[in-house]
């Protein structure tokens, strides 16, 4: 039986990853495409701060434990995911540029804030 090599195993790591990252999933449950925070079970979001474009959608993984995330009252903000949400993943999309902090009501230690810019033009000029 051959030794698995160093660049044997990191190859088949990242063979992985790609396959997992190029699913064709919506978002609504799996994988998301673009940007994403996790609800993690140590009841942190991750990353704590998002940096994302106008426009592009955001995904909100959510695990086996319910939470919430609401906004602060931030002209611009997209709506507040109320209901408590687990083993799901919920878009919102950023129209506006801006930091929007957010919260979980049911955790008040978790918080974290997307960082929106506007999305570079695109197109010849």
């Amino acid at each position: 039986m051959m030794p698995i090599t160093r660049s044997v195993l990191c190859a088949t790591i990242l063979a992985a990853a790609l396959v997992l990252g190029c699913s064709g999933d919506s978002g609504t449950n799996g994988s998301p495409n673009g940007p994403s925070i996790q609800a993690t079970p140590s009841l942190t979001f991750t990353p704590a701060v998002l940096n994302a474009n106008t426009g592009v959608p955001v995904t909100f993984i959510f695990g086996s434990v319910g939470h919430t995330v609401v906004f602060t009252a931030v002209a611009g903000k997209p709506q507040d995911i109320t209901a408590t949400t687990s083993n799901q993943n919920v878009i919102r999309t950023f129209s506006t540029p801006g930091d929007f902090p957010y919260h979980c009501s049911i955790h008040s230690q978790m918080t974290g804030s997307v960082h929106v810019t506007a999305a570079p033009l695109s197109g010849a000029y």
